[in-house]
């Protein structure tokens, strides 16, 4: 047997004898640790403290048949301060038990700590080998104690429904968005702009004991670097998801023969080509829009090509003005959130070095924006006419 097959049934030998057995590492019961489910980040001015608020699951809070809506707390508030943001996570954990991260899908963050900086926290989350980078941020403009005390009952832990708000709700409304802990990490290295969602509070429209009040998302605050520099409104971040997310049917409605006509907006399809000339910069943006009519009120023969003929540039035109006046708002406070400047860079890099330093500042907000819409009408629903309608025209309705 020549030695060179002795040496691989020696190394098979050693990998089968020492690889085999169990690893000495931590031991961790289960029964003796929390699981972090949301955290709040907040900057005392007055004390020069940074604070971290939690909520831990309590042990049993997902048991099978347990109620979101239990007298029975079914989650504890954890909270801790300190010189920095480990500090405060640490100050937390003085509580005899291991503190676990792995389970925590949301991190929201005060506007006072936000217009401070975050990038010591992004940077944390990023570092820590327990966070999972594919959590989510967003931002309060609440007080940290009465954002803490919100029990909403959609969840067992209430800052699990915050997770539904970013990830799912806003793909249907649009009017907020979302932002990873990894995106808003990649963001900072790179001195970008960013949004982050905004989530405050919705009361009840109608008092009573089962009625509560709930988290809600709507606009989004602007970051230039690690800092917040302003905020958008629902309808101006609704411009910048049409162009940079995917949102699942968003609702547009719009005016025609003096009635209000909504449509679901099942496809957005947008490109961006930028054009370069020495100091001047022009972006066309064009978007392929598919809709579904989902409300008329008003008598309208959908299977008249000429009906459709007439709403579609209508359509067409509401969506172009809603994504010029998010443009503009851009411009105004000299923050490209949209991405354009990455468009432009892509198109033209050697034009990009010249300006990219007077971006946000100078060429940005002059640059000229043409916007185009086109239209496709997919379905109409299952009613072409109806009596409804004619009651409208009638004024029964009015």
């Amino acid at each position: 047997m020549s030695s060179r097959k002795r040496l691989i049934i020696l190394l098979i030998a050693c990998i089968l004898i020492f690889g085999s057995g169990c690893v000495d590492v931590e031991h961790r019961d289960i029964d003796r640790m929390y699981f972090v489910m949301g955290a709040l980040f907040d900057y005392d001015p007055e004390k020069e403290l940074y604070e971290v608020h939690t909520q831990v699951a309590k042990a049993g809070a997902f048991a099978k048949g347990a109620a979101g809506g239990q007298e029975e707390a079914t989650y504890l508030i954890f909270d801790g301060q300190g010189n920095n943001v480990f500090e405060a996570v640490r100050d937390m954990a003085k509580n005899g038990r291991r503190i676990f991260w792995g389970h925590c899908d949301i991190y929201v963050v005060t506007e006072e700590m936000a217009k401070r900086g975050i990038f010591q926290l992004v940077e944390f989350l990023m570092r820590d080998n327990e966070i999972r980078e594919e959590a989510y941020l967003a931002l309060t403009k609440l007080p940290s104690k009465d954002f803490m005390e919100i029990k909403d009952g959609a969840e067992k832990v209430p800052m699990r429904s915050i997770v539904t708000i970013v990830r799912d709700s806003f793909e249907v409304h649009g009017n907020t968005t979302n932002i990873r802990v990894r995106e808003a990490f990649n963001s900072l290295l790179d001195q970008g702009n960013f949004l982050v969602p905004i989530v405050g509070i919705r009361k009840p429209v109608q008092e009573s004991k089962e009625a509560r009040v709930k988290y809600h998302g709507s606009g989004a605050a602007v970051f230039k670097g690690e800092k917040m520099v302003d905020r958008v409104s629902p309808v101006e971040v609704r411009a910048f998801n049409f162009l940079n997310r995917d949102l699942k049917n968003p609702l547009l409605s719009f005016e025609f023969k003096g009635r209000q006509i909504a449509a679901e907006l099942i496809g957005i399809h947008p490109s961006v080509k930028p054009q370069v000339n020495d100091e001047e910069v022009s972006i066309q943006v064009a978007v392929d829009c598919y809709a579904n009519i989902s409300l008329v009120g008003q008598v309208l023969d959908l299977e008249d090509p000429r009906i459709i003929a007439e709403l579609r540039p209508i359509l067409s035109e509401a969506l172009k003005n809603e994504i010029l006046n998010g443009i503009k708002h851009a411009q105004g406070i000299q923050n490209d959130y949209f991405g354009f400047g990455r468009q432009v860079e892509i198109a033209d890099h050697k034009a990009w070095s010249r300006i990219k330093d007077r971006w946000d500042e100078q060429v940005f907000p002059e640059a000229e924006f043409e916007v185009t819409v086109n239209t496709t009408i997919v379905r109409t629903g299952l009613t072409i006419t109806t009596k409804i309608g004619e009651l409208y025209e009638q004024g029964q309705y009015n």
